[in-house]
């Protein structure tokens, strides 16, 4: 679970070494995506919103982006 997806020096560094394809590191990165699931070659890659109230600190709702690639026998989370 990658924390932090803003952070494009790890998302790159995570993506070298898992050969993640350059557009999907970039959709990784930009948390306005839309709800979607790529299927690549050789992997899948879905993006949705995680909608949860915060009730600890404000009692808002928040909205956040959380994506997964799955690829063979890995499984890689992105989130907000």
């Amino acid at each position: 679970d990658v924390d932090g997806v803003h952070q494009r020096d790890i998302i790159a560094q995570i993506g070298n070494r898992y050969d993640i394809h350059a557009l999907v590191q970039t959709d990784i990165t930009t948390t306005e995506q839309r709800t979607k699931l790529d299927v690549l070659d050789d992997a899948l890659f879905l993006v949705c919103k995680l909608i949860f109230r915060d009730i600890g600190r404000t009692g808002h709702t928040v909205i956040e982006q959380i994506s997964f690639y799955f690829k063979e026998n890995l499984l890689i989370t992105f989130q907000e």
